[in-house]
């Protein structure tokens, strides 16, 4: 292939005809066929497909310069990384190891740093009781003036330590609504084993899972939200399926996120995950504020089939023909049965049973 201004040449009719994927290997091979001694790659394994991550994988263990890498892509830092650097608090915090050593690391670092703060303030104390002592004995000597030194730098200590404790991120639920946690455990659990169990109560649930947003409005809810998903979602991503979606948008398939969740938690998850298209169950607004009720069928089992036809028909798209459907859960089975391909992800017991008797394929992630 003739390169006529060099590695500026463009391709494509400018890029206009490549796809996502097409576009990510030609600007990475444009960075790596300079041989570069500073190899920057930001957010490397977005739509590529499998056999091409793995390639990038290979090619940047033998990579001679230095990287500098910011990704999503957990097990891809996995599997490249030799230091990670965490920004937090306006900070950065330097880690030997890759992601999974990183998380170890913090979390015995955080268990570590708690102990220092609770041991050093419990020495204030001590020693402030020992200066009262000796101010009621009228004992006046040297040891006061060294005393009061030694409190106000161990103040400074743990004002230090304290800045090196990470933001505690809240939680939706906890924070929107002042719910006894041990309570909403406990429903909570009873909700998930209803749906696993395939008999869930969508009224009863759906009236637990909105209470937290129920009088409230949508701008209200944003930061929350965002917090919400970096905090408990993210760390739930499973890279596997993660690389999976990759494929699929490397393929320009057409692709539609659908769950029994709420379009309030839904939305930004299929954002994150590169989802263009939602079926989902909705949220009721009046005058701008959530009733805290659900507007029309949820999502669930039937009722997931029924909205996932309404949103074909309003795409002009006629059949199940050339579909694959993705799922864990034997709630969907009704949908499961009218597509071309149905595939278990990781199946409850009871979707691995009908998945055996239907010769339908079976997915275990890590």
């Amino acid at each position: 292939m003739s390169m006529p201004d060099g590695y500026e040449t463009t391709v494509g009719e400018r890029g206009l005809k490549l796809s996502g994927g097409e576009k990510q290997r030609a600007l990475i091979a444009r960075a790596i066929v300079q041989r570069p001694k500073l190899l920057i790659l930001d957010e490397p394994t977005n739509h590529l497909d499998i056999q091409t991550t793995e390639w990038l994988e290979k090619f940047l263990k033998e990579f001679k310069g230095a990287q500098l890498i910011v990704s999503h892509d957990r097990f891809f830092l996995d599997q490249v990384c030799t230091r990670i650097v965490e920004v937090d608090n306006l900070r950065a915090w330097t880690w030997k190891g890759n992601y999974s050593q990183f998380v170890k690391q913090k979390a015995e670092s955080e268990a570590a740093l708690g102990d220092l703060i609770k041991n050093t303030e419990k020495k204030i104390q001590s020693t402030m009781g020992a200066l009262a002592q000796m101010k009621r004995a009228n004992k006046y000597d040297k040891s006061i003036s060294a005393k009061h030194k030694m409190i106000e730098r161990m103040q400074q200590e743990v004002k230090a330590l304290r800045a090196r404790v990470p933001k505690q991120r809240k939680s939706l639920i906890m924070t929107l609504d002042a719910v006894d946690k041990e309570e909403y455990e406990k429903k909570n659990k009873y909700f998930y084993d209803q749906y696993y169990e395939g008999k869930l109560d969508y009224d009863e649930w759906a009236e637990f899972a909105l209470t937290s947003i129920k009088g409230k409005q949508p701008e209200e809810i944003t930061d929350l939200l965002a917090n919400f998903l970096s905090s408990v979602i993210e760390p739930m991503i499973n890279i596997y399926a993660l690389r999976l979606l990759h494929e699929h948008n490397h393929n320009n398939d057409i692709m539609l996120l659908a769950s029994a969740t709420n379009s309030v938690i839904v939305k930004p998850i299929a954002k994150r995950l590169g989802f263009k298209n939602i079926v989902s169950t909705e949220v009721e607004i009046i005058d701008g504020f959530y009733t805290g009720k659900v507007l029309g069928i949820p999502a669930l089992g039937e009722g997931k089939l029924v909205k996932v036809k309404e949103w074909m028909s309003k795409n002009n798209i006629n059949s199940f023909n050339d579909t694959t459907f993705y799922s864990d859960s034997i709630n969907d089975l009704p949908l499961m049965a009218e597509v071309n391909k149905a595939v278990a992800v990781n199946p409850d017991d009871l979707l691995r049973e009908e998945c055996d008797s239907r010769s339908w394929e079976i997915i275990d992630l890590p």
